[in-house]
């Protein structure tokens, strides 16, 4: 089985934020890169998610509350918590493949894909057209 990944963004829905409604990333996320990504995973019928700073691997079905938290804030014990969650979450797939968006790829989601038990399975790309 394989998963498509790829980081969050500062760009949210707005108009949940403050309200203590749990959603679900696709409609938590505005940004239009981020927007494309989920999409085309959804045309395609491939599994996906979207790696958290704040939720660690939040796939698609699950809903979290709107969060505001920048990469660099991440302690090292949320860190830890985080990579065990991501452990968790993707053990069941033999392929990660992690869509890099180069204009907001910060280097703490390097350090998770280098980390995590699973680094072996992640393969990073650029191109959009691979997700298949």
């Amino acid at each position: 089985m394989k998963i498509y990944l790829t980081h969050c963004s500062a760009e949210k829905e707005s108009t949940l934020k403050g309200t203590g409604i749990a959603t679900t990333p696709a409609k938590l996320y505005t940004n239009p890169e981020l927007q494309a990504f989920m999409q085309r995973c959804q045309n395609k019928g491939v599994a996906w998610a979207i790696l958290s700073d704040r939720y660690g691997v939040w796939l698609p079905n699950i809903t979290h509350e709107w969060y505001e938290k920048h990469p660099s804030t991440v302690t090292e014990e949320e860190f830890r918590q985080l990579v065990a969650q991501c452990d968790r979450t993707l053990q069941a797939y033999d392929e990660i493949y992690f869509f890099v968006r180069p204009a907001t790829f910060h280097p703490f989601y390097q350090k998770v894909l280098t980390t995590i038990r699973l680094a072996s399975r992640v393969t990073q790309f650029r191109d959009m057209q691979m997700i298949e």
